[in-house]
């Protein structure tokens, strides 16, 4: 070889060594500007989008995409591209994960080409036919790498069938390790990203939700404590004026310092069950005492949302001041005993009523019959004794329907306008003999009292009986006391002390200093035939008189007593305006024979037989009738003949009240006297204790019945 043909040898030598250096600088320059593009690209479609760019530039590629394997699907996904029309773009928007370049390349991590995409059979699918058809049949997949990684691929194409060489084979190579880097921490920045922005919004979400659990926990009425591993952690402001407490001290104490000292065994009792339970705890209602020493009465509610540990049991208890309602319940069951207690002194008071009733017209019958017998006897006649027992049995078996009658309220009475010390201090030399020099008696006397409007004999049987009592509970040594004095009731004292009208009242307080009354004995102090006395020293009807007599004064009457501490009885019988009027002196006993003719009515055979022989023995013309309408022929026939209509009250078809008015309209001059053993409600019904009424009460003497038909005629 000639220096010349050397010369060419070397010159083309350094040429081609010259051309590989152009290359590799360009293939470095290539690699460095798509690196340093994507250098603090933090951003997925940022990364995408730079390298895309760059590739186009540097391979002058009229289209490049790059795609990420979804196995799920078995496919490749288009994230982004540029250069191809929308057809396209949607044909190449999914490639097989098998039987394609693309998968070929990423299965070989090197880059793959075609001169030919659509008549290259290893790539038979849809996306490589759509690409050829649009004129781009040149291809080559570059696999994106992170180490042996591979996040997916880049795929160009080109206008026409084109030789890719080594060169640029490792450039793409390289981009493409360049491009999966910034790609891959791009998506670690985003996940770190969008795991900030969750774990922000997660706290945005919990402080809202604590905001509308505090919102929420502060505007309930009831009072809310919630426990965390066993340490209180919230109170609301409700459970602060519940407890009493504020919230620094509350929240450094537990239920059972709270509780007051006689409930605290049983709660520490119902914690311990509900320990070893797995069933809800049950609520719980008990007094608690609050800072100032005050006590309410609360029920707690407790609850426990199961949580992944159980020293993390979160409990919740809900705190509810039951005061009201339980002092409101315990009322109510005080005024339902009361509607008990009021309704069977009711009926046992109907029931007295009704037996009395008929014993009275029994009674009436004995009596009088056995004053018949003693009046046709003669002095020291053997009968006359016997006759006389039969007529004092009879007297004190009056005096027991009389004491029933008084305690059902339906004894006929006469009230007056009195005033009580005036009353009560004529009635001071009975009691003092009643009680015994034993006892010492003092009476107490109000000023300015009010007027009240009694029965006095009624009054003073009041006294009586409770003094009776006082002197048996006593033993005969101690103090008896009665004051009197002026009040006024209110409604809320009405509403719980029965059936009283608010306004003025005369109190009287009747006091002894004997063994008292347990609550037991007090409660059915009133019953009638209810006695703690030894058996014949007393019928249990006392108390229950003075009972009745009370109530049918419009009044009230209650006890208080301790076992060892002695007893007061409280009476209030309410003001009247009406001024006292003078007593009536007694008439004196005289003759009560006559001879007027008299028309009896009475229903009960045996008393209009009775009747009509005491009235034929005294003199008088008698006609009897066992109905109304018998008694109106009866007046049609001698209606000038007769002067007085004696007549029971209560009758079949026709009443007394009726059978008087019918006969007085048409005789305006007769006089009229009723008979009867039924209660005062029943006559008053009947309208017959009307101003100058002559009621005869059942049982009667034989003197009672001439005197009270001799006065009604002398009037």
């Amino acid at each position: 070889m000639d220096d010349s043909e050397k010369t060419r040898a070397e010159l083309i030598a350094e040429l081609e060594a010259l051309r590989g250096v152009e290359e590799a600088n360009t293939s470095l320059t290539a690699i460095n500007v798509v690196t340093d593009s994507l250098v603090g690209v933090l951003s997925v479609q940022a990364v995408l989008d730079r390298a895309i760019n760059e590739v186009m530039a540097f391979a002058n590629s009229p289209s490049v995409g790059i795609l990420v394997p979804q196995p799920e699907k078995n496919l490749f996904r288009l994230l982004q591209s540029r250069g191809l029309g929308p057809e396209a773009r949607h044909a190449a928007s999914e490639v097989p994960l098998q039987g394609s370049l693309t998968a070929l390349a990423v299965e070989r991590r090197t880059v793959v080409t075609s001169p030919d995409i659509g008549a290259d059979p290893r790539a038979h699918h849809r996306a490589a036919e759509a690409i050829a058809a649009v004129g781009f049949p040149g291809f080559v997949s570059v696999p994106l790498l992170v180490g042996d990684e591979v996040l997916g691929a880049m795929n160009l194409v080109f206008n026409q069938s084109r030789d890719i060489s080594e060169t640029d084979k490792t450039t793409l190579l390289s981009i493409g390790h360049a491009v999966g880097l910034a790609l891959n921490n791009a998506r670690y920045v985003e996940q770190i990203e969008a795991e900030v922005q969750e774990r922000r919004r997660a706290e945005e979400a919990l402080l809202e939700s604590n905001e509308r659990f505090r919102r929420m926990a502060e505007n309930i009425l009831d009072g809310l404590t919630v426990i965390e591993a066993g340490k209180v952690v919230y109170v609301n402001r409700r459970a602060c004026e519940i407890c009493g407490y504020p919230e620094s001290e509350l929240m450094q104490m537990s239920s059972h310092e709270l509780a007051a000292p006689e409930e605290r065994e049983r709660l520490f009792a119902a914690a311990r069950a509900a320990r070893h339970s797995t069933a809800p705890r049950k609520a719980m209602e008990f007094w608690i005492v609050r800072k100032d020493g005050s006590r309410r009465f609360v029920r707690n509610r407790y609850s426990s949302p199961r949580e992944s540990t159980v020293s993390l049991r979160r409990h919740y208890i809900i705190t509810t001041d039951i005061t009201d309602r339980n002092e409101a319940e315990k009322e109510r069951e005080q005024l339902e005993q009361q509607l008990r207690h009021s309704q069977k002194m009711e009926s046992i008071g109907r029931l007295a009523g009704g037996i009395a009733h008929d014993f009275n017209n029994l009674l009436t019958g004995i009596i009088g019959f056995a004053d018949l017998a003693l009046s046709r006897l003669r002095d020291g006649d053997p009968l006359q004794r016997d006759v006389e027992r039969i007529s004092s049995a009879a007297e004190r078996a009056a005096d027991l329907t009389r004491q029933l009658l008084a305690f059902s309220r339906r004894q006929t009475i006469s009230p007056q306008v009195v005033r009580v010390n005036e009353t009560l201090t004529r009635s001071q030399k009975l009691i003092e003999r009643i009680i015994g020099e034993d006892i010492d008696f003092r009476f107490e006397p109000g000023k300015d009292l009010f007027n009240i409007k009694v029965d006095p004999g009624q009054l003073e049987q009041i006294l009586v009986n409770l003094a009776v009592n006082a002197r048996d509970a006593m033993a005969d040594l101690g103090t008896l006391t009665v004051e009197t004095s002026k009040v006024s009731l209110g409604e809320d004292f009405c509403a719980v002390h029965g059936p009283l009208q608010p306004g003025d009242y005369v109190k009287i307080v009747v006091s002894d200093s004997g063994q008292g009354m347990d609550a037991e004995v007090q409660r059915m102090a009133f019953e009638p035939f209810f006695t703690t006395k030894e058996r014949g020293r007393g019928t249990g009807l006392g108390l229950s008189t003075v009972y009745g007599i009370v109530r049918q004064h419009q009044g009230f009457i209650e006890v208080e007593s301790t076992v060892g501490g002695g007893t007061s009885f409280m009476i209030y019988l309410p003001r009247t305006d009406e001024e006292p009027t003078p007593l009536a002196r007694k008439a004196g006993a005289g003759r009560h024979e006559g001879t007027e003719c008299i028309l009896v009515v009475e229903d009960d055979e045996m008393l209009c037989s009775l009747v009509q022989s005491a009235l034929e023995r005294a003199g008088y013309d008698v006609i009897t009738a066992n109905r109304g309408p018998a008694a109106l022929r009866r007046f049609e026939e001698r209606t000038a003949d007769i002067k007085l209509l004696l007549t029971d009250v209560v009758m079949p078809e026709m009443n007394g009240k009726e059978l008087a008015k019918r006969l007085t309209d048409r005789a305006p001059e007769l006089s009229v006297v009723f008979m009867s053993g039924h209660a005062e409600d029943i006559i008053a019904q009947h309208g017959v204790l009307e101003s100058g009424t002559t009621l005869l009460q059942k049982p009667f003497t034989i003197a009672e019945l001439v005197a009270a038909v001799r006065g009604a005629l002398d009037r």
